[in-house]
């Protein structure tokens, strides 16, 4: 009713616009939400607000639906946004994410090494989050000392800050932290790191994106358990992880960075993988591929999946889904889109 009336004072306001479909988009009604940001648009071509929820709409609709054109379709909204709010945060980081899971590490490095940069100055628009998908490439690309030292410093910033993704990304900060220590062969590391990513998203069931991130806690530790010899231990949380995945008995299961049944399901297939589970993980890492995954780097770096990465079902896997979608580069300024069919697709806000 509030922004109703917003719109009634004023028409040519786009911000009401741009709240709107971000409302729309929490309540996955992704045409409400895409033609709500396009109105922004057409409003206040020069507000960037618009133009990320546009691009965001985008995004979810193809992680969650799961819908991959539509992913493409973010990227060039995004670089809108990017042009018209250097310092707005949240732009990079959604691009640099999407990249990062397609396995596009020379567009993702690009935008996220941005996105770092924003991150560190303390100034701008901030959502946090982007050391450690930089630190996660760093992982992927077996590049351990920089994931290192980008995860201290999230471990360091992050906890004390007064930040609604706060809780969020220091799981997701740990959880990375203890793929990095099971690269190094260092189990103790990698089950406590995982084990504190777990209790974080225990004692915050209502942040964002933040079951997934207990789902990568608990494969994590299944894959320590079977690297460790305990079969019955490792099987036990690899079933937790899949009831948590699919029942969704608890937790907020909404996409971002990082958080996604495309991350959540490569997961399972790697500890399924490190179990020698070899069906089960190539059943696994499809549902990955079907819901957007494409990254042979993390593939190929990671240790637990040695026992599949050379299957030939798995190559044709990875062939089939890189070229399931292309993402456009992150080049340009994104362009303005077609609005003329904006008012037509709109309802009426209740």
């Amino acid at each position: 009713a509030t922004l109703q009336r917003a719109m009634e004072l004023d028409p040519s306001l786009g911000e009401p616009y741009s709240f709107l479909a971000y409302m729309y988009l929490r309540q996955r009604r992704y045409d409400e939400s895409i033609a709500s940001a396009r109105i922004a648009i057409e409003r206040e071509p020069g507000s960037h607000m618009g133009w990320y929820l546009l691009g965001i709409a985008h995004l979810v609709r193809g992680f969650e639906t799961p819908d991959l054109p539509a992913l493409a379709h973010g990227i060039p909204p995004l670089l809108r946004c990017m042009t018209l709010a250097p310092a707005f945060h949240p732009s990079a980081m959604a691009a640099g994410a999407l990249y990062l899971l397609r396995g596009q590490y020379g567009h993702a490095i690009a935008v996220l090494d941005a996105a770092v940069a924003i991150e560190r100055s303390k100034s701008g628009f901030i959502f946090l989050g982007a050391h450690v998908l930089r630190a996660a490439l760093a992982v992927n690309t077996g590049a351990l000392d920089d994931a290192e030292r980008l995860l201290d410093w999230a471990l360091e910033e992050y906890p004390s800050s007064d930040h609604v993704y706060a809780e969020t990304m220091t799981a997701y900060a740990y959880a990375v932290r203890g793929c990095l220590e099971e690269q190094r062969d260092d189990l103790p590391a990698a089950e406590r790191c995982f084990t504190a990513a777990l209790a974080l998203a225990e004692q915050h069931q209502h942040r964002l994106g933040i079951g997934y991130h207990a789902v990568r806690a608990v494969f994590g530790l299944a894959r320590v358990a079977s690297a460790k010899g305990l079969e019955t231990l490792a099987t036990e949380r690899r079933d937790t992880g899949r009831a948590l995945l699919t029942d969704r008995p608890t937790y907020i299961w909404t996409w971002i960075g990082g958080a996604s049944d495309a991350d959540a399901w490569y997961e399972c297939a790697s500890a399924e993988a490190a179990a020698g589970n070899v069906e089960e993980a190539i059943t696994a890492l499809r549902r990955a591929a079907h819901y957007g995954w494409a990254d042979v780097h993390q593939l190929h770096h990671d240790k637990a999946m040695t026992a599949i990465r050379n299957h030939p079902h798995v190559r044709t896997l990875l062939a089939e889904a890189a070229l399931a979608v292309t993402v456009p580069p992150p080049v340009g300024n994104g362009g303005f889109p077609d609005l003329s069919a904006a008012h037509d697709s709109l309802p009426t806000p209740a």
